[in-house]
């Protein structure tokens, strides 16, 4: 809890100063049976994405977007909590946009690989098929079941990134699948997740998914990740159109979500990172930052940030390409990526 002052009206015409008292809640880091360890060792360089695919060394069109100009954003070093009803609102619309954009997608590109290695483009298409049902399988968790974190959840994809992959390539119809099956496969699966998710809302309980238990607004959170990573990961795999539309809650809460994991991986408060205009957090160890400007600032835009929470791109070739402003001994953030 901190105090604040505010100036507060009085009905003869006088202000004068009331404090008042904010609370926050504060980012608890995980203990190792639920995926993190208290030394937030440095992750693997070789291991394999949450879809089974080895890290690459670079991201085609790395320096294709501007960094936007800096703007000005509440540094969060606490856990927000997700609306369900308009996270679930973010869900329909994002899988909605990426599968009108795949219905106008030109058809020789279904078959043309991907930026993800041995993915098809239309082996991606169905990955988004999957997303778009995923809901569907969750249930009301047991009374006082404990939740994981966003970030918890999304640590035990790397176990099975290999059934991930295969479950994909079967997808929809298989290889040889035509693209109307996996657009009905989108439509079908998206509308069973919507019935299972109204059935849960307006409440924001903790749900047993696939991953393990983790509260209803916070599974959509993880949603909008897998809607955002996708949507570029076809825009980079499809060059020659406009890139999908992703609506910008979506992109806020998949950047927001994928700030706080890294501020649960990685707690402290010397370094603050920022991605303008959705989200900014501090973390690391170290000398605690107070007030004025920070002595260790790592910035970048929404899409190399995702780019690099996503194992898309490497620290390293983001620093290289100017991809991201990094000022301070400790504005290095090698160690804490990628995040799933």
């Amino acid at each position: 809890m901190r105090s604040r002052l505010a100036v507060r009206a009085r009905p003869g015409g006088r202000d004068v100063l009331v404090q008042q008292e904010e609370v926050v809640r504060v980012v608890v880091l995980l203990d190792e049976p639920h995926g993190h360890s208290q030394t937030c060792a440095a992750a693997e360089p070789d291991r394999l994405d949450h879809v089974g695919h080895a890290r690459a060394p670079g991201y085609p069109a790395l320096a294709a977007l501007p960094i936007p100009p800096p703007a000005r954003v509440p540094c969060r070093h606490v856990t927000s909590r997700v609306d369900p009803v308009r996270a679930r609102q973010t869900f329909e619309a994002g899988i909605r946009s990426i599968r009108d954009w795949l219905a106008a997608m030109p058809d020789d590109a279904w078959a043309a690989p991907s930026v993800l290695p041995t993915w098809t483009v239309s082996d991606l298409a169905a990955h988004v098929s999957m997303v778009a049902g995923s809901p569907a399988s969750i249930e009301r968790a047991p009374r006082g079941t404990a939740a994981r974190s966003p970030a918890a959840y999304m640590s035990g994809y790397a176990a099975v990134a290999a059934d991930i992959a295969d479950d994909t390539r079967a997808a929809a119809g298989g290889p040889d699948r035509a693209p109307a099956t996996v657009l009905a496969a989108i439509d079908e699966r998206l509308a069973s997740a919507l019935a299972v998710l109204d059935d849960l809302l307006p409440d924001d309980p903790v749900v047993a998914a696939s991953r393990g238990p983790i509260r209803l607004g916070d599974y959509l959170a993880t949603r909008a990740v897998e809607i955002a990573v996708h949507a570029d990961d076809l825009a980079v795999s499809v060059p020659g159109v406009d890139p999908p539309h992703v609506p910008a809650d979506a992109e806020r809460l998949a950047v927001r979500t994928l700030a706080e994991a890294l501020a649960e991986r990685a707690p402290g408060r010397s370094v603050e990172v920022r991605v303008p205009p959705y989200a900014a957090v501090q973390c690391i160890q170290g000398p605690r930052h107070t007030r004025g400007t920070p002595a260790n600032v790592v910035e970048t835009d929404p899409t190399t940030w995702l780019r690099l929470a996503a194992g898309r791109i490497t620290w390293d070739d983001a620093m290289a390409a100017a991809r991201v402003l990094a000022s301070g001994d400790r504005a290095d953030l090698k160690a804490y990526l990628p995040l799933f």
